[in-house]
């Protein structure tokens, strides 16, 4: 189209604005059309998210991928993983942590000691510190990390948890080696 034409010209002579206006008429036109679920209407988005960001609209970039979102446009692993980055740069974790929680239920997200550090990450910066040391829990048991068991009773204590920080202790105690059950008890204090 003549349009998407445009925006690039307009991208490569470094006129964001507007190829960020032009790309918005662009997914304004395709949203009307069978060519919704095409792969070229899903790059419109992400390449008015992509304009946003090379002009420092962040607020716009998020409010842009939050929308592909919603409308079932974001599917990839990369894709969910930058809109939580950015949900968690615009000070909103929470969410961060509910989309990359669904992103691990539907499948979109491996299922991963990662994705699940970032999740409890997530949620520590949202002072969800039960949420967070549930997930670090789990990923202790699935990938025999101690660490992450040894954060999760830190954040367990100093939340004021002892019922539950007992039982991360007990956890360590029983399936981490002498020494990083040594060491969570002493950072534990």
């Amino acid at each position: 189209s003549w349009l998407a034409l445009l925006a690039s010209a307009q991208y490569q002579v470094k006129d964001y604005a507007g190829a960020e206006n032009t790309l918005k008429r662009l997914i304004d036109r395709t949203s009307k059309t069978a060519v919704a679920q095409s792969t070229s209407h899903k790059n419109y988005w992400l390449q008015l998210a992509s304009m946003q960001h090379l002009q420092g609209k962040t607020k716009a970039q998020l409010a842009t991928l939050e929308l592909a979102d919603k409308l079932g446009i974001l599917n990839s692993e990369d894709e969910v993983l930058l809109l939580s980055q950015l949900q968690i740069m615009e000070g909103i974790p929470e969410r961060a942590a509910r989309r990359l929680q669904k992103g691990l239920k539907s499948q979109r997200l491996e299922s991963s000691t990662e994705n699940q550090r970032r999740i409890a990450i997530a949620l520590q910066q949202g002072r969800d510190y039960q949420g967070a040391s549930d997930v670090l829990l789990e990923a202790a048991k699935s990938s025999g990390d101690a660490s992450y068991a040894v954060t999760a009773l830190q954040l367990l204590l100093a939340d004021g948890r002892c019922d539950k920080a007992l039982t991360a202790s007990d956890w360590l105690i029983a399936n981490a080696s002498n020494k990083d059950s040594a060491n969570a008890m002493i950072s534990a204090g």
